[in-house]
């Protein structure tokens, strides 16, 4: 694809174990390369603002599909993008998610839902089977990630940041 598509490209994710081969989320779906870039691929339809790897497994990947209008939702793929299970159902609109993952707790996905009627964190300690909600007011911050050596840390920010130490469940 060219950048003179008008495709936005969100994310991309190169596989630290086959340097060749890399994700990209983007406006018009999740599409792959194994050779370093020189053929893409789609693996995914729709708009994704955000992609992860499970810490630990290049193979299981988690997608943020962006369905303003709809519902946006997080799908898994445990074979490396090939078929895609829907793990959230959020069910609202006007919302955008951001995703973080931590190498303290290779089960620990966050979600950071930014939208009209809730800018929310969402916390799966099992890999994303299932999540729950630990903070209902993160105040617009839906750029999230959670420390690397401590699972408990977690931060966001957009304008301001703030830090939570009980897993998301308070920020200051």
């Amino acid at each position: 694809a060219d950048f003179t598509d008008t495709k936005v490209y969100h994310k991309l994710l190169l596989d630290s174990l086959h340097p060749n081969v890399i994700y990209s989320a983007q406006s018009d779906g999740i599409w792959k390369t194994q050779d370093a870039g020189a053929n893409w691929y789609k693996i995914k339809n729709g708009v994704h603002k955000d992609i992860e790897f499970k810490p630990g497994n290049v193979n299981t990947l988690y997608a943020a599909s962006d369905d303003y209008w709809g519902s946006s939702e997080i799908y898994r793929s445990i074979d490396s993008g090939n078929t895609w299970t829907k793990i959230t159902n959020f069910a609202q609109q006007f919302n955008s998610l951001e995703m973080t993952i931590t190498f303290a707790d290779s089960n620990y996905l966050g979600v950071g839902m930014n939208g009209s009627n809730n800018n929310s964190f969402f916390l799966s300690t099992n890999g994303g089977n299932s999540f729950q909600l630990k903070n209902s007011a993160i105040d617009d911050n839906t750029a999230i990630t959670i420390s690397p050596s401590n699972k408990n840390k977690v931060y966001c920010g957009y304008v301001s940041n703030y830090r939570s130490t009980n897993g998301g469940t308070t920020f200051s």
